[in-house]
């Protein structure tokens, strides 16, 4: 029996996202930029990948539309409000 299955036929949208994220933690990287990671998985989810890039000495650029609950954790945030970006 020679079945090709879909796995994206059968993930929810979290599935897909941890998924892409264990891709990118297998291979070595010294900046990932990530878009809206967060979306699709809870904040205990959220906060564990955050901490494993940080202890891998991953540099992240991470594009979200929720400034994040621990701001200290970042170097810089910018902000993109009515068409003019800020600092935070």
């Amino acid at each position: 029996m020679d079945e090709t299955v879909k796995l994206s036929d059968h993930l929810s949208g979290g599935e897909k996202a941890r998924l892409c994220l264990a891709r990118l933690l297998l291979r070595s990287y010294e900046v990932l930029l990530i878009d809206e990671f967060s979306s699709a998985v809870d904040e205990e989810t959220t906060t564990f990948i955050r901490e494993l890039l940080k202890e891998r000495q991953i540099s992240f650029i991470e594009i979200s539309h929720r400034i994040p609950k621990h701001p200290e954790d970042y170097h810089k945030i910018y902000v993109l409000e009515d068409g003019k970006l800020s600092t935070k």
